[in-house]
């Protein structure tokens, strides 16, 4: 069984700490592996654990923070993220593969929405020629975590000749939780107070500049 947890404005120093306590929950069987949609209080600018913080920010105005996942630059501004935490096993073990499982899902969604999709690997969804989506995941301890963002049409800072969006939030949103909810057959469930907890501990670790800086 898969929970989907309500949907959550938060600071991205928080939804990243929140996925960190949430692997260690499914690992220890406190919880069950997880999907959630979520989205940042404030425009913010993460990059992939691999990335170098001085080849990535240069100018940068927003917030910024290092996932633990990989993947590239991103920055955030108008769009929904999620996130989903499963034991390996939930998947493939061919890196690939998996992520086209994670990401099926998703391009239902956007298909009921009118818009055709297509996954390049390994990391991008792709409108036409333009990237409406990308993901990252990263593999800890047997539990499988995969991160991604999906692009709203309004999002002027995106809509260029390489990015584009694909709908309203409303529209996304539903389309997307309820296809995630009916291809991994979740139920509704709530974050533990013990997983608030543990992300609000992590939350000075994503803050912190040891942590941003430290390739």
């Amino acid at each position: 069984m898969i929970r989907i947890l309500p949907t959550e404005k938060n600071t991205v120093f928080f939804h990243l700490a929140y996925d960190e306590a949430c692997m260690k929950a499914v690992k220890e069987e406190r919880v069950a592996p997880t999907m959630r949609l979520y989205t940042y209080s404030e425009p913010a600018t993460t990059i992939g654990y691999f990335q170098r913080y001085a080849d990535e920010i240069k100018e940068n105005t927003h917030t910024v923070a290092r996932r633990i996942a990989g993947g590239g630059c991103w920055k955030h501004q108008k769009e929904i993220m999620y996130s989903i935490i499963a034991p390996e096993s939930y998947f493939s073990q061919d890196i690939q593969k998996s992520y086209g499982q994670i990401i099926k899902p998703l391009m239902q969604a956007l298909r009921k929405l009118g818009k055709e999709t297509h996954y390049t690997p390994l990391d991008k969804l792709r409108l036409a020629s333009k990237i409406c989506a990308e993901h990252a995941q990263t593999r800890k301890d047997g539990i499988l975590l995969q991160q991604g963002r999906i692009l709203l049409a309004d999002d002027a800072q995106e809509n260029t000749d390489a990015y584009c969006g694909v709908g309203s939030y409303e529209q996304v949103h539903d389309a997307i939780r309820e296809e995630y909810k009916k291809a991994f057959r979740a139920e509704e469930g709530t974050m533990s107070s013990e997983e608030r907890e543990h992300a609000q501990e992590l939350v000075e670790k994503y803050a912190s500049e040891e942590w941003n800086t430290f390739k």
